[in-house]
């Protein structure tokens, strides 16, 4: 499917699962290398930034995240762009659909007035800092659940918050994973465009990298946190089990001497004390409530209760 717009004299053409006749139109119209229109059919497992002589390829994947209890399902945890830097145009191919995309295209229509110096290169500034903004969500829909699973932790929920956590911890690793590649992208770009656009172009790159390590920021405040989290759950789930140990053992304890009074009385042999004497059941009974008071008031005393 071909979508055309046209902004401030820059035609921008984007391509979502477009066909091989959709990409020889593009290919004939703007230019596109062979190569480059043969990549444009399938996804490119790596991110690229190519030269050409009248036009830049980048290929980037970004992350993708709607809310945290559908994120990452499967493989569908980044989602692949390719851009083509021409003259006087932008093509993007991606390959599933976009939000970010349409979003960005309904207010580039909605704008009355456009820059006075408007070039594809700025033009893709525009797209791709809006790119990041919206990876921003992402991020504070992460940053969301860690501030309800924080709650969570101090309401007693701990063992329920394991796995929680866990979750929120491979979605960190995924977008990271997805996003960090960028930077090195980011400084291939510099070159590209520099020897495309010219000095001018070093504005652009420098906001683009600004937007991105802003995206890599709070996505590293939200990893802190998360490990601050981790730590302070894995806390105080150790004391309760310690304290649950604590109390299983000093049963234990308790129950052992008085197990071992009542053996001996329950042995029936010749010389065996009391048996036989009247009210020897509860001199038993007062032999062992006296056992066992004295181990709750030695436990006290060494404060192991």
């Amino acid at each position: 499917m071909i979508k055309e717009y046209d902004y401030g004299g820059v035609a921008w053409i984007d391509l979502q699962n477009p066909s091989k006749k959709e990409i020889d139109v593009i290919m004939q119209r703007f230019t596109i290398p062979k190569d480059v229109a043969e990549d444009l059919l399938s996804p490119t497992p790596k991110q690229r930034v190519v030269s050409y002589d009248e036009s830049i390829y980048i290929v980037l994947h970004f992350p993708t995240l709607s809310f945290h209890k559908n994120a990452f399902r499967g493989e569908g945890h980044r989602k692949e762009i390719d851009f083509i830097i021409g003259q006087n145009s932008l093509v993007t191919v991606h390959y599933d659909s976009m939000t970010a995309i349409e979003k960005f295209s309904k207010s580039i229509q909605k704008k009355e007035t456009v820059p006075d110096e408007m070039t594809s290169v700025h033009f893709f500034h525009l797209l791709i800092k809006n790119l990041y903004h919206y990876l921003l969500h992402d991020v504070e829909a992460i940053k969301e659940s860690l501030n309800k699973s924080e709650a969570a932790i101090f309401s007693g929920e701990g063992k329920k918050m394991v796995i929680e956590l866990s979750e929120i911890h491979r979605d960190i690793l995924r977008f990271t994973n997805a996003l960090v590649p960028h930077r090195e992208a980011i400084d291939s770009l510099r070159y590209a465009l520099k020897g495309f656009a010219g000095n001018s172009s070093e504005a652009v790159i420098h906001d683009i990298k600004s937007e991105y390590e802003r995206v890599e920021r709070k996505m590293a405040n939200n990893k802190a946190l998360l490990d601050e989290l981790r730590h302070t759950n894995d806390s105080l789930l150790s004391a309760k089990q310690n304290e649950a140990i604590k109390g299983l053992t000093m049963m234990a304890f308790m129950t052992f001497p008085l197990s071992l009074v009542a053996a001996v009385f329950a042995i029936h042999a010749d010389g065996t004390p009391i048996l036989g004497v009247p009210n020897a059941f509860w001199i038993i009974v007062s032999i062992m409530a006296a056992i066992l008071l004295s181990c709750i008031a030695y436990f006290k005393r060494k404060e192991w209760l």
